[in-house]
């Protein structure tokens, strides 16, 4: 992964899309939010559709009603625009999106989360993004209720206004260098799940927090905290600093949660004080069980296991995984090495490994101790 991709100020924007989660950008007029977003399609070689919300009537997004008489009912029948979605590959990008009528916006509701328009869906693997300017700088503008700035990752735009300056004696502008997300991803998501719910056991509260107004956009339900694990997992598969500091951990949970929340989350996840998954497979750190400290134990297994299951992996380190698992047992029980086992199995699988019998012997022998 090229570094400079992530030093692009909108690098979080970017891999929150890759990752399927509906995104939500503002920012001034003139400043490059379209034309991005279509870089961005054709980087990673998607049909770009858009669709303007200042444009829009309900049924444009609902679907259009037609009398079927063989039946006695009525259907709703899509606009032209889902045909481009239909199959893998597409992105849907939803412009001018606080011109939106109030009609509108509650019928984009199933297309956001759902992908649904009238009765069809668009392709699971349809990215969606939306974008505005702010709500004073808008003609017509209508104020984004709760339940659909609910479904959104949200970010002001910024500019890289170097790159700008770079294109302007000829106003001619090369594409950013965007962080591509790979496809095995989502072997990151029990690593991040794990740190999330461990947040979760110590902060109750944080589960869902409904603001009083729509003035805040990015607030904690159960919805944005599964989007969040999500972005965090897309983040660390693409190559993001997620360890050093707290920057991109930050941005990522941010944009689903807020501010409130992600201050919370990140000072929790900078005080783990977790080892190094691969440092402790090659044998150059140490970790011990604490029962007071569940949470690091949990975090410490799952962050192994995605290490195996990505680009870490190597026989020997695996064979390493497998025993620190078993050795768990005599401090922490049997279920806490064997919650674990399915993910080693799949790790195995992906990386057409076969641990010998006497390798799998602990694991076994836990099995049948827990039985």
């Amino acid at each position: 992964m090229v570094a400079s991709a992530f030093s692009h100020p909108m690098a979080h924007l970017y891999v929150a899309q890759q990752a399927r989660v509906p995104t939500l950008v503002i920012g001034d007029p003139g400043d490059g939010k379209t034309a991005c977003q279509r870089a961005l399609a054709n980087a990673m070689g998607r049909r770009f559709t858009l669709l303007l919300g200042s444009q829009c009537a309900p049924e444009d997004v609902a679907g259009l009603p037609i009398a079927d008489h063989v039946k006695f009912l009525c259907r709703m029948m899509p606009m032209w625009w889902t045909e481009k979605l239909l199959n893998p590959g597409g992105m849907l990008c939803l412009d001018e999106f606080m011109a939106c009528s109030p009609g509108v916006q509650s019928s984009l509701l199933t297309v956001v989360q759902d992908k649904l328009i009238g009765e069809v869906y668009f392709d699971t693997d349809t990215i969606i993004c939306a974008m505005a300017n702010p709500l004073e700088m808008t003609p017509n503008g209508s104020p984004l209720y709760l339940p659909t700035l609910n479904r959104f990752f949200h970010c002001e735009w910024e500019c890289d206004d170097d790159a700008w300056m770079a294109g302007l004696p000829t106003c001619k502008w090369e594409a950013p260098t965007f962080p591509i997300v790979p496809s095995d991803w989502q072997d990151y998501i029990e690593k991040w799940g794990t740190r999330v719910t461990a947040f979760h056991r110590r902060h109750e509260g944080m589960r869902s927090v409904i603001p009083k107004d729509e003035t805040t956009f990015s607030y904690p339900t159960r919805r944005t905290w599964e989007n969040t694990i999500k972005c965090l997992a897309a983040a660390d598969a693409a190559g993001a600093d997620m360890t050093t500091d707290q920057t991109f951990v930050r941005k990522m949970v941010t944009g689903n949660v807020g501010k409130t929340a992600a201050d919370m989350f990140c000072h929790f996840n900078s005080t783990l004080d977790l080892c190094d998954p691969i440092a402790l497979l090659d044998g150059k750190e140490k970790f011990k069980h604490n029962d007071a400290r569940p949470d690091l134990t949990f975090c410490v297994c799952a962050s192994i296991t995605t290490a195996l299951l990505g680009r870490e992996f190597s026989t020997g380190r695996w064979d390493a995984g497998i025993t620190f698992l078993a050795g768990l047992a005599k401090d922490a029980g049997p279920e806490v090495p064997l919650r674990y086992t399915k993910a080693m199995t799949a790790a195995a699988e992906k990386h057409k490994y076969a641990p010998s019998a006497k390798v799998m012997a602990p694991v076994v022998e836990l099995a049948k101790r827990l039985r």
